[in-house]
């Protein structure tokens, strides 16, 4: 069975993947590699290790709108006198 994961391949030869490989990888793996046309600058903040538990690209937005004042109020009644503004 094939499975398509993403990765950037380094100078070195080393693949440093950008999600981690589901399944076992303890043992050697044969794998095909396919170029795009797109090159990396640097490797992404969100690559981990291999064996890591990635964190969640969303988990830093978490909580990032509690203090709004955007949010304060009955969101019904926000909508409603936004529909009626122009009236």
């Amino acid at each position: 069975m094939l499975h398509t994961y993403e990765a950037l391949l380094q100078p070195d030869g080393r693949l440093q993947f950008l999600d981690p490989p589901v399944g076992e990888t303890l043992r050697p793996r044969r794998v095909l590699v396919t170029f795009t046309q797109e090159s990396v600058v640097a490797a992404p903040a969100t690559a981990t290790p291999p064996g890591s538990q990635p964190t969640p690209d969303w988990a830093r937005f978490v909580g990032a709108l509690a203090d709004s004042p955007n949010w304060n109020g009955d969101p019904v009644a926000i909508q409603e006198e936004m529909r009626r503004e122009w009236d």
